[in-house]
Formats: structure tokens, sequence, C-alpha cells
């Protein structure tokens, strides 16, 4: 479909942002509802609650992007 292609855009912008430590770019990108939710399964570092707000989702994204999320 028409939506894959953009979806694969919109996932390397995000990536780029990331990757790039551009904390704004990925702000911008989010909705004013983002809202993140995580489960470590017991084995990977996780929120034990959801994260709301296109800020504070981007800031938990960045917190964690190089950690790799292991305990």
């Amino acid at each position: 479909t028409s939506r894959v292609p953009h979806g694969r855009e919109v996932m390397a912008t995000c990536l780029a942002a990331c990757s790039g430590g551009n904390l704004e770019k990925l702000v911008q990108m989010l909705g004013h509802d983002a809202t993140l939710l995580s489960d470590g399964g017991g084995k990977v570092n996780a929120s034990s609650i959801p994260v709301v707000g296109k800020s504070k989702v981007a800031k938990f994204i960045f917190a964690v992007r190089h950690k790799g999320g292991r305990k």
C-alpha cells in the first residue's frame, strides 16, 4: 500500500533524530497526545506507568536509547 513507504520514511526520520541527538526533531514528530507504554518482560528496563505527552515521551526515549535496556 501507499502507507508503507510513508511509514518507512517516518521511521527513518525518527531514527535519525534519535541517533543524531536531535530531541527537538523527535518532539516535533510526535502528536500532542503521544503516549508510550513499555513492558520489559522482566529482562529489560521499562517504565511501570505510561509516559504521557510528546515532550515526556521524547525525553524518555532519549534517556534509554543508549542503555540497551538491559538490567
